[in-house]
């Protein structure tokens, strides 16, 4: 399942006691919406203030007295009087849960038999019950023309905002990315709203990075700003997780400028030197600006084995080819499982090996010892490459890099079969292991 890393929420909870039927709140939910449509009951701040707690009771009706956190024994002593009509197993983004299935909600329980989140199937009203009551008790704080009822409003208030983070908080686990990006920017406008004037900065957060879980870019650029703007920046993450939405919009400029501003205020998160790093690489841009930004994320991660191989790669597009090789060789030593660093030293070899060909093919026929100069290189080089390639294949445990690599190989030991028999038993191994493995490999 796709966790939530940039909070542990804590579910809010409040606590009523529902003794009402469905059909008994469904029609007192009915009497208050037909005293705010009278012009005269319109006019009174009661009748507001009574539609709100209508459709906030009928919003919380079917979880009666039960919140996320309470063990299955007590929900069920809880909800004595209502029948479970099935249980199932579901897998929800790849957490298992036991489900028990009532008549209007859904009880869904860890592997621990702990109540994680309640979904409700049927609710008593149609509607956005939340939106419904924030409006109407919004309605009464108009009507509060002495503001003798701020406090009576700050408190339902807050209990609303705890119910829409709640509401948040159910689509998140649930993976409905979009929706819970609305509950969390709503849970947002409750607070700050006049009714509590308080700015909750980690749900905007929550609500930008849910939209862009849900491929809402645009919408998520602007929560981002919203976030920068009040200083909710997480220690820099924010920058790398915008910046990331510029690059998929091919607004490179700007990601460039946003993760510059970032690294300054933020020099040590690595997040935002790793985006501009990628960033720099993938734009062909100035190399010596990428090596001093993956230097000083080497700085903050000395046992990085990635921004060894990164600084490799640097240098391998320069054609600088032994700082390269000392770069890889540097990710494999900081990491001996680290594949691609020594993958990429015998990879870098082969590079330099087709170079000293190359080299050969435009030389000139009647140029001997230049020729044969270069033919030495050459050979050099394929011989280097042996054992990191080696290493390689003994590490790799998938196809995709197993047959890379035993290409590479066959091929080289293909040049030299005549040189030894460790050379022909070389190329036999790993020709074999290409034809027995070719059908497996094209069908990825």
């Amino acid at each position: 399942m796709k966790r939530v890393l940039f909070l542990m929420f804590a579910l809010a909870v409040s606590v009523v006691s529902f003794a009402q039927s469905p059909e008994k709140l469904a029609k007192k939910l009915n009497s208050a919406i037909e005293a705010s449509n009278n012009p005269k009951k319109a006019a009174k701040y009661a009748t507001w203030f009574n539609l709100g707690e209508a459709y906030a009771t009928a919003f919380r009706a079917p979880s009666k007295d039960v919140w996320p956190g309470m063990p299955m024994d007590q929900v069920k002593m809880i909800w004595g009087s209502q029948r479970v009509i099935s249980n199932e197993q579901r897998e929800v983004q790849g957490v298992p849960f036991f489900v028990d299935i009532y008549e209007d909600k859904e009880a869904y329980y860890n592997q621990a038999g702990v109540l994680e989140m309640i979904v409700v199937t049927k609710p008593v009203a149609e509607g956005d019950l939340l939106q419904l009551a924030f409006e109407a008790y919004m309605k009464a704080y108009e009507l509060d023309t002495k503001g003798s009822k701020r406090e009576e409003l700050a408190e339902v208030a807050q209990k609303l905002k705890d119910d829409a983070m709640n509401d948040a908080v159910t689509a998140y686990m649930l993976g409905d990315f979009a929706s819970a990006s609305e509950k969390f920017e709503k849970t947002a406008i409750i607070g700050e709203s006049p009714l509590l004037n308080a700015v909750d900065a980690m749900a905007i957060y929550n609500a930008a990075l849910t939209a862009q879980f849900a491929g809402q870019l645009e919408r998520a650029i602007k929560l981002f700003d919203r976030c920068i703007e009040l200083g909710n920046v997480q220690e820099g993450a924010i920058y790398a997780n915008q910046a990331e939405i510029l690059k998929q919009l091919n607004r490179i400029d700007e990601a460039k400028t946003l993760l510059n501003k970032g690294f300054q205020e933020f020099p040590g998160n690595q997040n935002i030197l790793v985006s501009l790093i990628n960033l720099y690489i993938d734009t062909n841009d100035d190399p010596n600006k990428i090596l001093e930004l993956i230097r000083a994320a080497q700085a903050n991660e000395p046992q990085n084995a990635s921004l060894y191989y990164a600084e490799g790669n640097v240098y391998l597009n320069m054609k600088d080819y032994q700082a390269a090789i000392a770069c890889y060789n540097k990710s494999f030593e900081v990491d001996p499982t680290y594949l691609f660093g020594i993958y990429s030293v015998g990879n870098t070899y082969f590079e330099m090996a087709i170079d000293a060909q190359n080299r050969m093919d435009a030389l000139d026929f009647s140029d001997v010892k230049g020729y044969e100069a270069v033919s030495k290189e050459f050979e050099s080089y394929l011989q280097q490459a042996i054992q990191p390639f080696e290493t390689a294949f003994s590490l790799a445990t998938t196809l995709d890099f197993q047959y890379p690599i035993a290409d590479g190989l066959k091929q080289i030991y293909f040049r030299f079969r005549d040189k030894g028999e460790e050379y022909a038993a070389g190329y036999e191994k790993y020709n074999k292991f290409l034809q027995d493995n070719a059908a497996a490999f094209n069908a990825q």
